[in-house]
């Protein structure tokens, strides 16, 4: 009972809240950290205000961390540490040039808009993404293709 007296008080106070926009993470090549953060936030649908004792928190956010495109993998994620709350994550490279879109090593479809600068060009025509940004090409070459530039 006392425990549940003293998690609803601090919950009351918002002494374990954070804004979502204060936790630090890397971001991906040309997007500032409040941007990418924002689209994080609305992938999870979380609110302004994150309070680090609600269960299941550190699921919630790597599901919602995983729902972008940009995210290979959620290494970590630390609410308590001496940065403060910080989450780890692998982005996506790009490595390969398809059309005017580009993938990462995996033949995973980046977002619209990623540069293609430097990157060598897949060398015929591809069919058309098969699905949404964050998802596989679909096309078995293209995936070859990328697996050996990446």
């Amino acid at each position: 009972w006392l425990g549940q007296f003293a998690h609803r008080w601090l919950d009351r106070r918002a002494h374990y809240a954070i804004k979502f926009a204060d936790l630090h993470c890397e971001t991906p090549p040309g997007m500032d950290r409040t941007t990418f953060l924002g689209q994080v936030q609305y992938y999870g649908s979380f609110p302004d205000q994150v309070n680090l004792l609600e269960p299941g928190l550190v699921n919630h956010l790597q599901a919602a961390f995983l729902l972008h495109p940009w995210v290979e993998r959620v290494e970590a994620i630390n609410l308590r540490g001496p940065e403060g709350p910080t989450v780890r994550l692998v982005i996506r490279t790009p490595a390969l040039a398809v059309g005017d879109r580009v993938v990462d090593r995996f033949g995973i479809l980046l977002p619209a808009g990623t540069s293609a600068d430097g990157l060598p060009v897949y060398p015929a025509d591809a069919p058309p993404p098969a699905g949404r940004d964050g998802t596989p090409w679909g096309d078995p070459k293209v995936e070859e293709a990328a697996r050996k530039a990446g």
